[in-house]
């Protein structure tokens, strides 16, 4: 099929071209470009400090094909002058063309379709050399079609020893650039090659099976960018020690086997020589026979037959010089892969007896668990056991829990236990602290533990170490005393302080705090901020780490903070570790959901532990550094001598995260404890996630300098423009999840078309659906648009399909294959049709917010003074 049949459903393909002072040559390739049976194109042209090219006349060449120029003063190279186009780049699908090369009419249409239609990021096809030499006779280049380059399917390990994927025939998406970055600038020469590696580490390759580039070879004396000799070497070896790691036994074993190939050959071509000596000997006999009957002429001729045969034998002679260096450089190749190998079988040796040790241990353990399962058996299986279970089961039933019946039994049981623990003194402390309380404490739903003697006791053996527990509060309630029992029961640490930093509760919180012996530190509500606060509690604390906390964050199992402390202390280069969110019983679908797509998109499936190079990490993409350096303060455990060194930064959001980038670049590490849970999770109302995403989005942006859209080249001329043109999805939305009525409906293809003709058709009525959905969100938009619209009239909710309506198909897609799988008993479908209008609230506000970094930061001719974005800010901000 020809891509090209419906262009208004193609997305822009970019290609890259380098040039540097061959004005005639790049006038050819430009030609290949806009001969190409595909639109849109886009054609980002990099002058690598060259003499400037005629634009005029490639403007008028390439006709309805947008050119993109970019000029280097100096010349930077070949991998920052493909860098350089790629950053200015505007289109999905990104391929690449040096000026001297050219494409066939359908290279673009096949490599984009590959890319459009299927999962595949990266695509490539064949080539053809084309041989240019310059005829004096003719007076003329000639050009000459060679075989095509052998064609080769995707082979990581292939790439390893050779570059058999030419850089004009790859086509990639745009988002590999986020995970893989631009190519290395430190690469001179095979800088291609380098970065196609790290492609096949990343992404699966599809091999598209037709030439469709002419590749130009030129002879040595003519070649006018020609890199070759030592300088070739070089490069090659460079790329060889950078992926050294990489040769794994199976490689080194195909190395082998080429080599044994190369053996035979050398072998086939002796044993020829061999046949060729004889038959030259046979010759000569003959011809010396001939010597003695024939006359001078014979002679003359002999002597000619000897000139050839010396001939021949300097030829075979030079041609065993050259196989013999490179059997000698295979052969010094096979050595030194070999010392690695020994190398690496005695690491493996060494982790196969600790592997043997930790089996020992385990068993061992296992053998410890089978024997106190033992010990727990016989003690239930004697007499004083059943008559305990027995009165406790008819306790049950004659003071129920919960019962005007009960209370007095249960109550005196508390006591009781009071009194056994504490004393009279930490009674006294409990019943002071329930008749201040009394009236907050009864409006909550009463608890009720049903305690058993604890039989089994502790498997682990306490860590020699001290915990302190910082958690700042305000107004907690009754809930936060559960927070504090659930922390103050964790096992196995042999010391626990507890640290309560609390910012003018009006509650009992402080009282709850005091109780449970915690150390109550006070601050005004007016100077709580994220990172301030808790660097405020930490300052007095005197445990060699320090887990950060929220008043609302419970620890799931009785050995949570064991294993965080546990990681820190096995790790000593981990300066911080924080664990998985686990959302609450009463979590609704959507809370459910973000915290299930935070999982997935930041890849957090695993216990990880992350180091990183000093220097690479400043050269990552902002997605990657942040997915990397993410901490999580609802529950996070520091190494206390390194948080002194760093500390929090005063910043209004993401304190953790900053943290987390501060960490990496000093050289530290941290880690995620996928098998550690922290219950904890919010029920929100659309509109507070459409304010939290527009602030987070918009620090974020500054915080990890993230390179937005450029929505000016998008169409719209200012944040006015783009708000009126696209805050429309939201109302769609709105009216989108009222027509839903059962999962038959979820299909996220026919959610979008149905979004894009409620966008075409609807009216007024649209605001009102907001309104109807959650009427602060409605309010808030009437709050914001005459911040945003300064010198227009007041914004009117039109017709048109919201440019943002296909970036929205991801997220949503994802959404409602989540709701797919949750069963009709579990959520009913009013809460399905709320989080869709959740989730079109968070991604407006998130899009909205990266709109005003973009236009804070790049003022176009009638540039918004900043306090325009301040004051947008400033509203969105508030609240939350």
């Amino acid at each position: 099929m020809n891509v090209n049949s419906v262009p208004n459903q193609n997305p822009m393909v970019s290609i890259v071209v380098r040039t540097k002072n061959r004005p005639h040559l790049l006038l050819r390739a430009i030609g290949s470009i806009a001969r190409q049976d595909y639109r849109p194109l886009e054609i980002v042209l990099v002058n690598d400090g060259g003499a400037e090219p005629d634009l005029e006349q490639l403007i008028r060449e390439l006709g309805d094909v947008r050119l993109e120029y970019v000029r280097h003063e100096q010349s930077q190279g070949r991998a920052r002058s493909a860098n350089a186009g790629m950053q200015r780049a505007s289109g999905r699908f990104i391929g690449f063309l040096d000026d001297d090369d050219e494409f066939i009419p359908e290279h673009v249409s096949l490599l984009a379709g590959v890319l459009k239609d299927s999962d595949f990021r990266v695509a490539y096809s064949d080539c053809r050399p084309v041989y240019s030499v310059y005829d004096p006779e003719r007076k003329g280049f000639q050009h000459h079609l060679l075989d095509p380059m052998e064609s080769l399917d995707p082979d990581p390990k292939l790439l390893l020893q050779e570059n058999h994927i030419p850089f004009i025939c790859l086509m990639v998406h745009r988002e590999v650039l986020e995970s893989v970055g631009y190519l290395d600038e430190d690469f001179e020469l095979y800088e291609d090659w380098d970065f196609i590696i790290r492609l096949s580490k990343r992404y699966s390759f599809y091999h598209v099976k037709r030439v469709t580039c002419m590749y130009r070879q030129w002879d040595s004396r003519t070649q006018m960018a020609f890199i070759g000799g030592r300088q070739a070497e070089d490069a090659y070896l460079k790329v060889m020690r950078k992926y050294r790691p990489d040769f794994t036994p199976e490689i080194l074993l195909r190395l082998y086997h080429e080599k044994k190939h190369v053996d035979n050959v050398l072998q086939d071509k002796k044993h020829r020589e061999r046949e060729q000596r004889r038959e030259v000997e046979t010759l000569t006999r003959t011809f010396n026979e001939k010597l003695a009957l024939k006359d001078s002429e014979l002679l003359r001729k002999d002597r000619l037959f000897e000139q050839e045969r010396q001939k021949a034998a300097e030829e075979r002679e030079k041609l065993a010089q050259e196989l013999h260096a490179v059997i000698d450089l295979r052969n010094r190749t096979i050595q030194e892969f070999g010392r690695d190998k020994e190398r690496l079988k005695g690491e493996i040796e060494g982790l196969m007896q600790t592997l043997d040790q930790h089996r020992l241990d385990m068993l061992q353990q296992r053998a410890e668990v089978n024997r106190f399962k033992a010990e727990l058996d016989a003690i239930r299986s004697t007499m004083g056991w059943q008559v305990v279970r027995r009165f406790q089961s008819l306790m049950n039933r004659l003071f129920p829990p919960g019962s005007i019946r009960g209370w007095p039994y249960h109550n005196a049981k508390k006591v009781a236990r009071t009194l056994a623990t504490g004393g009279v003194t930490l009674l006294a402390k409990r019943v002071r602290s329930k008749v201040r309380g009394a009236s907050a404490r009864f409006k909550g739903a009463e608890r009720y533990t049903f305690s058993v003697p604890d039989l089994l006791g502790s498997f682990h053996e306490p860590l020699p170490a001290t915990l302190s527990v910082v958690i700042p509060t305000w107004n907690g309630g009754a809930a936060f005393e559960h927070v504090l029992e659930k922390i103050l029961s964790q096992k196995g640490i042999r010391n626990l302080e507890v640290i309560v930093v609390d910012s003018g509760s009006t509650d009992d919180t402080m009282n709850i705090a005091s109780d449970a012996g915690a150390v109550v530190l006070r601050e005004a509500p007016g100077n709580f901020t994220h990172g301030g606060t808790r660097n405020l509690g930490a300052e007095p604390a005197k445990g060699d780490f320090i887990l950060f906390m929220t008043q609302d964050a419970v620890p799931a199992g009785e050995y949570a903070v064991y294993q965080m402390v546990k990681t820190l202390m096995e790790n000593p280069d981990v300066a911080a570790a924080s664990c998985r969110e686990v959302p609450r019983t009463d979590a609704d679908l959507f809370a459910c959901w973000q915290i299930a797509n935070h999982h997935e998109v930041l890849e957090l499936h695993t216990d990880t532990i992350v180091g990183v190079d000093k220097a690479q990490f400043k050269r990552m993409s902002p997605g990657e550094r942040r997915r990397l350096s993410q901490l999580n303060n609802i529950f996070c455990c520091v190494r206390k001598e390194v948080f002194d060194r760093y500390k929090f930064r005063r910043i209004e959001y993401s304190e953790d995260l900053d943290l987390g980038l501060r960490f990496l670049e000093g050289g530290h590490k941290i880690a995620y404890l996928h098998s550690v849970g922290v219950i904890h999770s919010h029920n929100r109302p659309p509109s507070y996630f459409f304010k939290r995403s527009f602030v987070d989005t918009h620090w974020l942006s500054q915080l990890l300098g993230y390179d937005s859209v450029n929505w000016r080249q998008q169409g719209f001329e200012s944040l006015a423009d783009f708000y009126s043109r696209n805050v429309g999805l939201l109302e769609a939305t709105c009216l989108l999840a009222r027509e839903l009525t059962d999962q038959s409906s979820f299909s996220p293809n026919s959610a979008a078309g149905r979004l894009r003709e409620i966008s075409l058709n609807g009216g007024p009525s649209k605001r009102a659906e907001l309104g109807q959905w959650d009427s602060n969100l409605s309010s808030i938009l009437e709050g914001l648009e005459p911040l945003i619209f300064r010198d227009a009239d007041p914004f009117s909710s039109g017709n048109g399909v919201p440019y943002i309506l296909d970036p929205f198909k991801d997220p949503l897609e994802r959404y409602l294959a989540f709701a797919t799988r949750v069963t009709s008993g579990e959520y009913r479908m009013s809460e399905i049709r709320q989080g869709l209008v959740k989730l079109a609230a968070t991604f407006t506000g998130a899009l909205l917010g990266a709109a005003a970094h973009f236009y804070r930061e790049h003022p176009g001719r009638n540039a918004a003074p900043a306090e325009y974005f301040d004051r947008i800010t400033s509203y969105l901000r508030a609240d939350i």
